[in-house]
């Protein structure tokens, strides 16, 4: 069975979405190294966040116009799509359960809630894909739960 292409709207916001997580997962990662190697400041964390937008740019830009257009919105997006709806589920669901275990991890106010955003936003790519809207939902309800987590553990950080 052919795979009609998705119109432009739809290409778009795939693109925003994977731009998005991207971003997400790459300034988690950052925070990260940059606390276990205690250079964490207001300095690094700024540079670390403006290159991180510009490779999630780069991301979002290729996957509506580049190569990675192919594999996120044209022909060949199945394998995208499989690995996006199982990581929508099994990534906030792995998520919670470390939260339950792995409380006093350092950074654990921002780790676990960006796997939450990160798990919510192929949901979304899904959804807007497949029409399937019950994983937009669930991207919805995992990216929100994500925010609201990273929003009360900034303003309950020390």
């Amino acid at each position: 069975m052919p795979i009609g292409i998705p119109s432009v709207p739809a290409r778009v916001g795939v693109s925003v979405t994977v731009g998005l997580a991207s971003l997400v997962g790459l300034f988690a990662t950052c925070v990260a190294v940059l606390g276990e190697t205690k250079r964490l400041d207001y300095g690094s964390g700024i540079a670390a966040l403006l290159a991180c937008c510009l490779a999630a740019s780069a991301v979002a830009t290729m996957g509506m116009f580049g190569q990675l257009n192919s594999y996120l919105t044209g022909e060949k997006r199945q394998t995208f799509l499989r690995v996006a709806a199982w990581g929508s589920v099994l990534l906030p669901l792995a998520t919670f359960l470390e939260s339950a275990f792995l409380f006093t991890m350092s950074f654990w106010w921002f780790l676990f809630p960006a796997q939450f955003v990160v798990g919510g936003l192929p949901g979304l790519a899904v959804a807007i894909l497949r029409g399937r809207w019950w994983f937009g939902l669930w991207g919805v309800i995992a990216t929100a739960w994500g925010v609201l987590w990273v929003a009360t553990g900034l303003f309950w950080a020390k």
